[in-house]
Parts: C-alpha cells; sequence; structure tokens
C-alpha cells in the first residue's frame, strides 16, 4: 500500500479507531462534524448572525449521534464469563 508524504497517518488511524479496531462510528462521526460546521457558516454568513443555542446544540448533537449510539448500545451488551460477547459461538 503506498502512503502520503508528510501527513501523520497514524494519527487519524488511532483517532478513528476504538482500542486499535476501526470505528466507522468516529468515521461518520468526523462527516457529521463537517457537515454541521458547514451549516453553522452557511447559516451565519446568510443571516449575517451566529444562530441561537438551540440550532447550535441540535448541530452539536447530529454531530455527535453516531458515535453517541454507538457508545449507548455497547453498553447493553451481555458480556460471558470469559468477557467476550454473549451473542458469539466459542469454538
Amino acid at each position: 500500500m503506498w502512503k502520503l508524504p508528510n501527513i501523520p497517518t497514524e494519527f487519524f488511524r488511532k483517532a478513528l479507531s476504538d482500542n486499535g479496531i476501526p470505528s466507522s462510528s468516529r468515521l461518520l462521526a468526523a462527516a457529521h462534524s463537517v457537515a454541521a460546521v458547514f451549516c453553522l457558516v452557511y447559516v451565519t454568513i446568510k443571516n449575517h448572525a451566529i444562530p441561537d443555542g438551540t440550532v447550535t446544540a441540535g448541530l452539536g448533537a447530529f454531530a455527535t449521534a453516531p458515535y453517541a449510539v454507538n457508545r449507548v448500545s455497547n453498553m447493553f451488551q451481555r458480556k460471558d464469563q470469559d468477557g467476550g460477547s454473549a451473542d458469539t459461538v466459542k469454538p
């Protein structure tokens, strides 16, 4: 695989993973954050004022929703005695 020069790819790999496992929820949260920032900048330029707290709180909730849903769903997974998921079958 080719490497991009002078770009800290190791940082991004660690930032977008949970304990070394790639995390799609972190990637989606990053994409939602970019979209929320774009919306906030667009509304600010269009109205010549920063929106009220309700709009900014809603954009924050939109940006963090994928990661929050992932973390909450992981909280409610049952674990067996060995620490693994109770839904998987061991060989």
